[in-house]
């Protein structure tokens, strides 16, 4: 059933997965997190959760504050290499999509317009959306 609010948590895979019976987009957004840490200032409180599922081990900390910080680390307990997907696959409410940009390290990458199925280059500037 699909998350439509929050961050949902999409790992390890986005999408379908080629194995039939797993959930799309992944475990970790459907598991049950444990709470292992929380903790307040003055001006922020911190929650941390974590999750293992073999071979990982999960992480999610959230800082609410005057702003919102999210960070997830993914570790890989066995001695093989192991290829996994990550994306935190947030919903906002936005008033107009042009309005919107992405600003950060992905402005340097290429990547998949999904809407054409065409693999884009990198540009040097914030990610728009036209539709």
């Amino acid at each position: 059933k699909p998350n439509r609010g929050g961050i949902p948590i999409c790992f390890p895979w986005f999408g379908q997965s080629s194995n039939p019976g797993e959930p799309a987009h992944g475990w970790a957004r459907v598991a049950n997190w444990i709470v292992s840490s929380t903790s307040a200032t003055d001006n922020s409180v911190t929650v941390v959760l974590e999750l293992s599922r073999a071979p990982f081990d999960l992480r999610y900390r959230i800082r609410f504050g005057d702003t919102l910080t999210t960070e997830l680390t993914a570790t890989n307990r066995s001695d093989d290499e192991v290829t996994c997907e990550v994306a935190l696959h947030t919903y906002f409410a936005v008033g107009s999509i042009a309005a919107v940009s992405v600003h950060g390290p992905l402005e340097e990458l290429p990547f998949l317009d999904q809407l054409t199925g065409e693999t884009r280059p990198a540009t040097g500037e914030s990610i728009r959306f036209t539709q």
